[in-house]
């Protein structure tokens, strides 16, 4: 089908006043042949948006949650027409080279040796929470080309080898 759908989910204390950065998650059912970017941190208005699109008609059903609390709405969304073979893409293209960027969402994860098995200096210990912003990174691998290009153009000063890099 290849419709991108969206959500806009608001978090609110019970007086009313915005809740900002906190991760809300949705869940779409079923999830099979679904393209989205599950989890967003709400922004100053405290609003998390969310875009997916589904290959597959039918009905999905949406809910969203907040850590370990489920909230109260359900949506249906329907996909109609045609089966797709592939998902259109869900990102930005950054007009200067045509390059696909996708959204990595902020949030954080667990950073360290959870096994006790890393470097013997320590580095890798102890286990502790990293948060990072959300940001965009290129769809796919940059060329050593598109690199080059992109040192010539910007001044860049890349200390690397030139004749060891593939061409």
């Amino acid at each position: 089908t290849g419709e991108i759908a969206s959500a806009l989910v608001t978090l609110k204390t019970a007086d009313g006043s915005l809740i900002t950065g906190r991760e809300v998650t949705l869940v779409v059912d079923p999830a099979d042949n679904l393209r989205m970017v599950p989890t967003v941190v709400t922004n100053q208005d405290g609003q998390a948006r969310f875009k997916f699109t589904s290959s597959q008609p039918g009905i999905r059903m949406i809910t969203a949650s907040v850590g370990e609390v489920r909230l109260d709405a359900s949506v249906a969304v329907i996909f109609s027409g045609d089966a797709l073979d592939a998902l259109p893409f869900i990102g930005i293209t950054w007009q200067k080279d045509g390059a696909q960027m996708m959204l990595i969402p902020a949030g954080s994860f667990e950073m360290g040796d959870h096994f006790d098995e890393g470097r013997e200096d320590g580095r890798e210990l102890p286990v502790h929470r990293v948060g990072l912003d959300g940001f965009y990174m290129d769809a796919h691998e940059v060329t050593v080309g598109q690199f080059r290009e992109f040192v010539n153009q910007s001044g860049y000063k890349y200390g690397g080898n030139w004749d060891s890099v593939a061409k």
